[in-house]
């Protein structure tokens, strides 16, 4: 069996081996557009310290751990993924088979939330420099292999200054509106979405 690294797939080809069909209907990824929490003032000064630590630190380029380090790793916790009922895995290795050509596809998630054997969040942490699209193809095939194909998936990518959400749902996928820390109330926006996201995956865990 021929092996192919996850992370030399192209969108096309993730999205010719798995059949995947991307939405164009706005309700389908309704998550991030409504019904957000709201943010205590402990919450938004946490992220006005990102905001100036991270801008700070940018002005030399950054490396994939001190992304994690200052921007996603925080960022999960204040949504609530380091708490119960969470739990996380990190650089979790994924083995998928493809569904065409007798293919394995290999690659490592560099964070991995869970909640109820249900994949919560996913996140693809690129350095500051790096533009979020080699990182989408990777995100949805790794979304792809979740055991619980009946949930919707959801994913987040991010280098640190931007962010991009995913929902896949059977074999249709969507994508939020980039998230930039240099936007004014886009930190918070994304941190009210992961809290939602984290809110709607919880419900799933309980459903019978």
């Amino acid at each position: 069996m021929t092996a192919t690294q996850i992370k030399n797939l192209t969108l096309r080809d993730v999205i010719q081996k798995f059949e995947l069909v991307p939405s164009r209907d706005k309700s389908f990824f309704l998550e991030w557009q409504r019904d957000l929490p709201s943010l205590n003032p402990d919450e938004e000064k946490a992220l006005a310290e990102i905001e100036t630590e991270y801008f700070y630190l940018s002005q030399q380029p950054m490396a994939e751990g001190a992304v994690k380090m200052v921007v996603l790793s925080r960022l999960l916790s204040l949504a609530g993924f380091y708490r119960s009922p969470f739990t996380m895995t990190t650089e979790y290795t994924v083995k998928i088979q493809a569904i065409d050509d007798g293919k394995t596809l290999r690659g490592v998630i560099d964070i991995l939330v869970l909640h109820d054997k249900l994949w919560a969040l996913l996140v693809e942490s690129k350095r500051n420099t790096f533009s979020l699209e080699p990182a989408l193809p990777q995100a949805l095939t790794y979304m792809c292999g979740s055991p619980h194909p009946e949930y919707p998936t959801f994913g987040l990518i991010s280098n640190g200054a931007n962010s991009l959400l995913l929902k896949l749902e059977g074999k249709t996928y969507a994508q939020s509106k980039e998230f930039s820390l240099r936007n004014t109330g886009d930190l918070s926006e994304l941190l009210q979405v992961l809290k939602r996201v984290g809110t709607i995956v919880q419900g799933f865990g309980d459903s019978p």
